[in-house]
């Protein structure tokens, strides 16, 4: 989606914790009990500064990046590659969209046309949803989070989550305020904390100080490209993870930062595909770029990059002369949908 620049943020907690990683050395995501209601029950809580890879195209490679976290499609995805993860040690987040109707979608025909809204912009066949009627969009929903269970998905990713905010996008088509907004979202983190699996917070940056005690985690995308990664500083203090993505600015541009805020920062392609270059030992001495994925070094002028022989060359140059080289993405029969292959804010 693409998004404008909130020129408001809270201020950031910078957490000079020595030796603390992108997720190389994270400790251990963990499980821990919380009630919901009277009842309690038992879901995953990713640890801050936990490693992760997030692959919404199909077929998920579930070997190509050593993390402790995949976050992948749900709709797209059988039980069978959520327990091949899980064989492999990694946990799983399932990317499900609760906040626009999808017309491509299996269980498209459950959600009424009267909450449906204005077009997603770019996406004709997305459209904003009513969420104010939560009546009407509780039984697809709960549908779609029991299929997540089902399937093993240790978390949900639930997408579009900002209806209310017009400063992010286009309106929604409905009238949604602030306050409409933090009551959807607690009632998606309820639902999905009921059936044991933790819950996300995506791209929702306005209100993250409202919702940081409903939310066990943060996915967001380009928070160094647009600066807005001071807003999860409550959720960082709190221990939680922010999982993030640029798909535009060089790793040497946010690593260090990332680092030191305790931001799981990857780069991605827009297609959301195994392709990943990671935070995890960046700036260290053993710290070395990625050889796959289209990566080269490259000077400003753009012309490939080699060291002098006069010059004693060092890992630090290398990595500030790393550039990303985005490749064009061609849609087959088994890509993801557009707008999850195309990123959100590109």
């Amino acid at each position: 989606m693409l998004r404008q620049s909130s020129n408001v943020g809270y201020l950031a907690l910078l957490f000079l914790v020595g030796g603390a990683g992108c997720g190389g050395d994270a400790p251990l995501p963990s499980e821990e009990s919380s009630a919901v209601g009277s009842a309690v029950t038992t879901w995953w809580h990713p640890l801050r500064d936990a490693s992760w890879d997030w692959q919404l195209a199909v077929p998920v490679n579930t070997t190509s990046a050593n993390v402790d976290v995949y976050d992948i499609d749900m709709f797209d995805n059988q039980a069978s590659v959520v327990t091949a993860l899980h064989n492999l040690g990694r946990k799983v987040i399932c990317y499900v969209d609760v906040g626009s109707w999808e017309q491509y979608r299996p269980d498209a025909s459950q959600f009424p046309t009267s909450v449906r809204g204005a077009s997603y912009d770019g996406f004709p066949d997305e459209r904003w949803l009513d969420i104010r009627r939560i009546d009407l969009l509780a039984p697809p929903l709960r549908a779609r989070l029991d299929q997540a269970k089902q399937k093993g998905c240790d978390a949900v990713e639930p997408d579009n989550m900002d209806g209310y905010d017009t400063t992010a996008h286009e309106s929604s088509g409905f009238p949604l305020t602030y306050q409409d907004q933090i009551t959807f979202n607690r009632f998606i983190a309820t639902e999905v904390h009921a059936r044991g699996m933790g819950v996300g917070l995506k791209n929702d940056i306005n209100q993250t100080k409202d919702l940081v005690n409903d939310f066990d985690f943060v996915v967001s995308e380009q928070a160094f490209q647009y600066n807005e990664y001071t807003y999860f500083a409550n959720f960082t203090a709190a221990g939680k993870p922010i999982f993030e993505a640029e798909y535009k600015l060089d790793p040497s541009k946010y690593c260090a930062k990332a680092k030191s805020l305790h931001i799981s920062a990857i780069r991605k392609k827009n297609s959301l595909n195994s392709y990943r270059v990671g935070c995890e030992g960046y700036g260290d001495a053993t710290w070395r770029p990625p050889d796959a994925g289209g990566l080269r070094l490259e000077t400003a002028e753009g012309t490939p990059w080699r060291p002098p022989d006069s010059t004693p060359f060092t890992i630090t140059r290398m990595a500030r002369s790393l550039t990303a080289r985005r490749a064009t993405h061609q849609c087959g029969t088994n890509a993801a949908p557009m707008r999850h292959l195309f990123g959100h804010r590109v």
